[in-house]
């Protein structure tokens, strides 16, 4: 998909305030012919930037974190929780979307034990909650018993940004989950799409956002190498709705569907993925397998 959306990698930088025991002079008054300094430019926090951090912050800062090895304030690619413990790695490697789920929903969702069952997976359930931004930007910066401090590795642009899409998909500014799927024990990967969506609709959307990159049958791009557009969505539509609405981290992948609301947004969206659970429209890649008849995923939109 082409990038609608560009977006600046944040480095992550630390600095230390130098302190002196001698009391000081004071500032010095300026002279009437000094320039006055401009304020420093603000933006707006990048929600959709927030969304690729959340998938994998590593790729999307190229922050130099490597879990077990480098990186990081003790150099061995530790964060610290706020008691000042080290938070194991082992399994996360502190990317947001394992510790909470595609979902956001933490041990409550898809991925915790009646699902799923990722080990790693917090109790948190973000979505259960409304918080303002700047609640969550101390949250995330400072971490809490479970979660890392992530000011370690992520500058307060990027928190900011982060903590936008948080905010803004527990207030359905942006969508939210329900929105594309349900949970279910019974159906491969544990997620059925809603019903609703209109495939029609979503392949002209498809050509409009997604096929000068992906291709007009979703074949040009293989995911991870092994996956067309349309198989990747057959399968893991419960991770896929999340690359439509935020991008892709560390690619040219940004948001690619234009809406006002989130409403329109999870309309659009769904739409895309019903579209490509038509498996002759949009089919694996050649020599791969796909989904067969009455595969539960797709549900009624399977073709």
């Amino acid at each position: 998909m082409l990038t609608k959306l560009r977006f600046i990698a944040a480095a992550c930088t630390f600095g230390m305030l130098a302190c002196s025991s001698s009391p000081s002079p004071g500032p010095t008054p300026p002279s009437p012919d000094a320039a006055t300094p401009e304020a420093p430019l603000t933006t707006a926090p990048n929600d959709a930037r927030g969304g690729r951090l959340y998938d994998k912050w590593s790729k999307e800062t190229s922050t130099d974190l490597e879990p077990g090895k480098a990186g990081g304030a003790r150099g061995d690619g530790t964060l610290l929780n706020a008691t000042g413990d080290v938070v194991d790695p082992a399994g996360h490697s502190y990317r947001l979307k394992n510790l909470f789920g595609w979902d956001m929903r933490g041990a409550e969702g898809i991925y915790g034990p009646a699902y799923q069952n990722k080990s790693y997976v917090l109790s948190t359930n973000l979505l259960a909650q409304t918080q303002s931004e700047e609640e969550l930007l101390a949250w995330l910066r400072a971490g809490d018993e479970e979660l890392p401090a992530l000011a370690e590795v992520l500058d307060d642009a990027a928190l900011r940004d982060l903590a936008a899409f948080i905010a803004k998909t527990q207030r359905g500014e942006l969508p939210g989950p329900d929105q594309f799927f349900t949970l279910s024990a019974e159906a491969p990967k544990n997620y059925v799409l809603v019903a609703g969506g209109d495939a029609a609709a979503g392949k002209p959307a498809y050509a409009d956002s997604c096929a000068s990159c992906h291709g007009e049958d979703g074949t040009s791009i293989p995911i991870d190498e092994t996956l067309s557009l349309g198989a990747f969505m057959r399968t893991k539509a419960y991770e896929g709705w999340f690359k439509v609405i935020n991008g892709h981290p560390g690619s040219p992948m940004g948001r690619e569907i234009e809406f006002e609301s989130g409403e329109e947004a999870a309309k659009i969206t769904l739409g895309i993925i019903a579209a490509l659970c038509d498996r002759g429209a949009y089919p694996p890649l050649a020599g791969q397998s796909d989904v067969v008849d009455g595969d539960l995923r797709c549900g009624a939109y399977l073709r």
